[in-house]
Parts: C-alpha cells; structure tokens; sequence
C-alpha cells in the first residue's frame, strides 16, 4: 500500500493542476512519471519484499544502521 500511494498522489497532483490548461505540465508529465516510478514506487516496494523475507530483529536493525552506513560511504569523497 506504501508503494500506491505514490502514484495516487501523482495523479491527484495532476489532475488539481489542470493538465488539459497548461500545454508546458502535459509535456512534463512522462519525465515525472518516470522519475516517480523508478526513484519512488520500486524502492519501496522491493523495501517491502525485503522486509517480508528477513527475520524481524533484522528488520528492526537494517533502517537504524542506514545513516552510518551512508556516513561510511561518503568519507572517501569529503576526506
């Protein structure tokens, strides 16, 4: 459900700009799309499919542990 509401949201932000008034928001609509699905939706999902396949103590741990490990990967490139 985490996955959906992102194109939800998609489609409400389209419809309440008035796709049909604004020619330069149609054009921009598969770009964002796109970025949506791919940047967005499949993340999560494959989040969720994770989560679903691994101990619950693993689950619990993985989130807490992303900050470091973002921080670890970063060091070589601000050092």
């Amino acid at each position: 459900m985490l996955a959906v509401r992102f194109f939800l949201i998609l489609a409400v932000t389209w419809t309440l700009t008035g796709l049909s008034a604004k020619p330069q928001l149609a054009a921009t609509f598969l770009p964002a799309l796109f970025i949506a699905v791919t940047g967005v939706a499949i993340p999560l999902y494959l989040l969720q499919v994770g989560i679903k396949h691994t101990e619950p103590i693993t689950a619990a741990i993985v989130p807490s542990l992303s900050p470091l490990v973002a921080y670890l990967l970063q060091l070589p490139v601000g050092g």
